[in-house]
């Protein structure tokens, strides 16, 4: 949902009012956020744990496509920015996290081929999400709040992964296995 979304983001933000040199400022200011969160957040990160972190991440990306989208048309041009930022803390909880989640529980000859699997399918979702997005979802003659569509289903999108995410630690809380070998079944 992420691709998908930053495609068509800069067309939304001059829907919503930014200039075409604007549009490129709430961007930056959440990527220069990042280098702030990372010095804040990576100390902290053993004492918060890779499911907690990767919930915290899912949850920050739900708030970030609020923020991108409805309140964004309803607040004015300083939520952008906002969310700019916490979508930079949401990519440093989540990317770290889940790649910690994957070397704990793979052995070290397997956890290129996982790696790798992991990047295959976010390549696939690319393809999907800028046609998808491009194509079906973003309306540059869309009024009011359905021009906060792409954020809204990205948002819903990552409530679905939350979900799935909590699904997956309680999973792992009872049987610390997330997803079962064969050799489980025997």
């Amino acid at each position: 949902s992420f691709v998908g979304f930053v495609v068509t983001l800069f067309s939304y933000l001059c829907m919503i009012g930014f200039s075409m040199e604007e549009a490129l400022l709430p961007g930056t200011v959440g990527n220069a956020a990042t280098a702030l969160f990372a010095l804040i957040l990576v100390p902290q990160l053993p004492r918060l744990g890779v499911w907690r972190a990767n919930l915290l991440g899912h949850s920050c990306w739900i708030m970030a496509y609020m923020l991108w989208g409805p309140i964004s048309i309803a607040c004015g041009k300083a939520f952008p920015y906002i969310a700019g930022c916490v979508q930079s803390l949401a990519f440093l909880l989540t990317v770290p996290s889940l790649q910690t989640m994957v070397s704990q529980r793979v052995s070290a000859s397997d956890q290129a081929k996982c790696q790798g699997a992991i990047g295959a399918v976010n390549v696939l979702g690319v393809f999907v999400g800028i046609a998808f997005y491009s194509s079906i979802l973003f309306d540059a003659t869309a009024q009011g709040f359905e021009r906060s569509r792409p954020a809204l289903v990205s948002g819903a999108l990552s409530a679905v992964c939350l979900a799935l995410t909590a699904v997956a630690r309680k999973w792992d809380s009872i049987d610390h296995t997330v997803i079962p070998t064969w050799e489980d079944y025997e």
